[in-house]
């Protein structure tokens, strides 16, 4: 009976020291998947201007929140919604910013993922006649001292194309990298890769210079627009280089030849800007090519689809929007990032994207400038 007693001690002591070490791996477990309330950089925020006036706003601060949704529209489009506000508001917050993603298909019943709209770049701003969210560009090819045989094209959005003087369809505005590769018969080959804007693209231009040449000395002039004042830097594409304060600029070459010029320009908010010319200095028999792409045709997008909106209430609740069909010139929402984030409080998936805004809010009577860098969370079927 005494060993019983003595075993069942044992036991007791046992049982004891496992649960200890079970509550211990428990407690550590839950402490791992519990961020800390503000611990670092945030996670969903807004930090910029309005009006002028410094702003930030951060979920898990003040009593903040991201909240996310999806609602359809009358023409049966996703909204797909994410709003900062106190977790205690639930309509027409003050100091509150609501962000719209309008999906780029229309649909009935079948469900939509938001991978089919939501990719970095530039976005056109709603309107309510409807903003064009999609551009068609013709490209003209030339190839000097050769014929050309085949082409190389990449459109700088995952496209490709090997016809002479293509035609292409950019579903978003922005800034493009275009390339192309010139195979002549006889063997010669040129490349250049040239950048092309076009839509609501902050203070970014279509940055291009003219080069002529008499003899050994090339003259350059830059392209006008932008936010001056500009800093210039020029590589003739021979080993040398120069930095100008001034547009127009003279080189003088040591030997005749094909020679790459690229000219890079800084504006007045460090916006970089890159163009590129192949230039022959005489006499020369080899190869170069070039493209220029005509003016964009804007494609109609009545229902708005694939274009975002942005709502800020300001302390006493007045509502500020981009819903208006006076976007300035350099207004621009682009997406940095999209990446899974985790469901919501109703179990729908969602994405945390990462964008920087420049636009005009307004009210009716007055507009506010809105500038700033957002981390927001969007949900979707």
């Amino acid at each position: 009976m005494t060993f019983f007693k003595r075993m069942n001690m044992k036991n007791f002591r046992i049982i004891l020291a496992l649960i200890g070490i079970m509550l211990f791996m428990a407690y550590c477990k839950k402490k791992e998947i519990t961020p800390p309330t503000v611990s670092g950089a945030p996670l969903f925020y807004f930090n910029g201007t309005i009006n002028g006036s410094p702003t930030n706003i951060q979920a898990g601060v003040n009593d903040y929140y991201m909240f996310t949704s999806y609602t359809l529209d009358s023409n049966g489009i996703y909204d797909y919604t994410g709003e900062l506000k106190p977790s205690t508001c639930t309509s027409n917050c003050p100091s509150s910013l609501k962000i719209y993603i309008k999906d780029y298909r229309k649909y009935a019943t079948a469900p939509t993922d938001i991978d089919s709209t939501l990719t970095p770049g530039y976005y056109s701003f709603a309107t309510p006649a409807g903003k064009p969210s999609q551009f068609s560009i013709q490209f003209y090819d030339t190839l000097y001292n050769g014929t050309a045989s085949t082409y190389a094209w990449n459109f700088g959005d995952n496209n490709l194309s090997t016809q002479h003087k293509p035609p292409h369809v950019y579903l978003h505005p922005g800034a493009y990298y275009v390339s192309l590769n010139t195979q002549s018969t006889t063997a010669c080959s040129s490349s250049i890769t040239n950048e092309i804007v076009f839509g609501q693209t902050g203070n970014l231009v279509q940055l291009s210079f003219a080069p002529s040449s008499v003899g050994d000395t090339l003259k350059l002039a830059s392209t006008v627009g932008g936010l001056s004042p500009f800093k210039y830097h020029w590589d003739f594409g021979d080993g040398h280089t120069a930095d100008t304060a001034a547009p127009v600029y003279k080189h003088v070459y040591a030997a005749p030849g094909v020679y790459q010029i690229a000219l890079t320009r800084t504006d007045a908010i460090d916006t970089v800007e890159v163009a590129r010319r192949n230039f022959p200095i005489a006499p020369v028999t080899s190869c170069y090519n070039y493209f220029t792409p005509n003016l964009p045709t804007p494609l109609a997008n009545p229902m708005n689809m694939a274009d975002v909106k942005i709502e800020w209430r300001d302390a006493a609740g007045n509502l500020y929007t981009t819903y208006n069909n006076s976007q300035p010139f350099n207004s621009m929402f682009k997406i940095v990032s999209v990446t899974n984030y985790k469901n919501n409080n109703s179990g729908q998936p969602t994405k945390m994207i990462h964008a920087r805004v420049t636009c005009t809010l307004y009210n009716g009577s007055s507009s506010t400038l809105f500038t700033g860098d957002i981390t927001f969370s969007v949900a979707y079927l």
